[in-house]
Order: C-alpha cells, then sequence, then structure tokens
C-alpha cells in the first residue's frame, strides 16, 4: 500500500482520455499528500492530535491507530469466505489470498477495506467508509473508540489510493488483453467510483471532514 502512489504514476499513461487523467492526477497529489507513512511522518501526525484543544483522545489510543502489524493488504468481497448462517450477518469463515501480505500500519487494511467497498456503491462515499472503520472498532477487542482525524485521514488517502491502483492497473490489463471480460467489467465501476471523488469532495480536507462526521451517526449502515 505504502508504494500506491508510485505504482498509480507509472500507469497513468494508460488513461487515454486527456481529461480524465487530468482528474486522476488531482486524486493522486491527495492520495501523495499523504502517504506513503513513515515513523517521522506518524510521529508529527500523534503528537498534532495529542496537542490539539478539540481532541478528547488519550496518546495510548492514538499510538493504537498507528500501529504497525501484519497487513493483508487486499481485503475486499472477493477475498472473504462466509458461513452460511440463518443469522442477519454471516460468519467469516476464511480469508484468503495473501499475495500482497506484508508488515506495515494496520490503517492501511481499514483504508484498502473501505475503498473495495465504495465500489458497485450508490450511496455517499463519507458513509460508506465510515461504516467500513465503525466495523473495523467493534471487531477489536470488542469496541474500539473511533480513531482520531488524523487516522481517518489516512484511511480516507488508502482507500482513495486503492481506487486509482484498482483502475489504472485494470486500463494496463485491458490495453494487454482487451479480450478479458473480467477486467472490462471490473473497471467501470471502479472509474465510476474514483471521479466520484471529486464531485464529492472539493479538498481532501472536506473528504476528511464528511467521514468523521459520517462516523458519528449511529445509523450508518451500507444499505
Amino acid at each position: 500500500t505504502h508504494r500506491i502512489p508510485v505504482e498509480v504514476e507509472k500507469r497513468l499513461p494508460m488513461i487515454g482520455c486527456a481529461e480524465d487523467r487530468a482528474k486522476v492526477e488531482e486524486l493522486l497529489a491527495r492520495v501523495g499528500s499523504v502517504l506513503p507513512l513513515d515513523a517521522a511522518k506518524v510521529q508529527v501526525r500523534i503528537d498534532r492530535c495529542c496537542a490539539s484543544s478539540a481532541s478528547s483522545t488519550s496518546r495510548a489510543e492514538v499510538e493504537m491507530w498507528f500501529r504497525k502489524g501484519f497487513v493483508h493488504s487486499d481485503v475486499n468481497d472477493t477475498n472473504v469466505l462466509f458461513k452460511k448462517s440463518k443469522a442477519p450477518a454471516h460468519e467469516v469463515a476464511a480469508l484468503i489470498d495473501f499475495g500482497d501480505s506484508c508488515y506495515d500500519y494496520i490503517l492501511y487494511d481499514v483504508g484498502v477495506a473501505a475503498g473495495y467497498a465504495c465500489m458497485h456503491q450508490t450511496i455517499p462515499t463519507a458513509v460508506t467508509v465510515a461504516a467500513v472503520i465503525r466495523g473495523f472498532c467493534k471487531g477489536v477487542d470488542g469496541d474500539a473508540s473511533l480513531p482520531p482525524r488524523a487516522a481517518v485521514e489516512v484511511i480516507y488517502a488508502a482507500a482513495l489510493g486503492r481506487l486509482l491502483l484498482s483502475l489504472t492497473c485494470g486500463l494496463e490489463q485491458m490495453t494487454l488483453d482487451p479480450e478479458d471480460e473480467y477486467v472490462a467489467h471490473t473497471v467501470a465501476p471502479c472509474k465510476e467510483a474514483v471521479l466520484r471523488q471529486l464531485e464529492e469532495f472539493p479538498s481532501l480536507d472536506d473528504a476528511i471532514e464528511a467521514v468523521c462526521k459520517a462516523m458519528l451517526i449511529d445509523s450508518v449502515g451500507l444499505g
């Protein structure tokens, strides 16, 4: 995930439409202003968050969000297997495809999952991303506190970066194999989700603000 800005930039020529390419470059600049993370950037984010008078989150809670651990890097609906159940929500049986897994910031996994969730959605992006974050919180020790704004920014940047990478990789694959129907089928909703970011959010700050507000709504869901 930390290489997303570089990998997307390499594939920009795959976008034939100059107008679309300019839009992707604008969104890539938003991602690049946040990613990749490193120890120094993380420390600055933690310090700023703890120094903010508007934040009631303890330093330990902030550091928890910026910890490193095992990261799958490709959590999406095709890589999660479920057990059939009569309950409203099926039980997760297994996670597959560890080809991109590594040791990195756990925020990346939350962001990547949120990015995939934004595809095939008709509800606002902020609601989708907030739902994924809240779901992650419920899965951490039962009920973890919501992340501080500094962490939400990283999650959204990773989500947007994942969308951009999926789009440019898909376009590259279509160039190499125009007959690949699967790729052609996935590129369309991915492109729609990417371009929707500019329609919904004039800036990165607007996106973060929208996600933070959506997290506070008790009824957040994917519909």
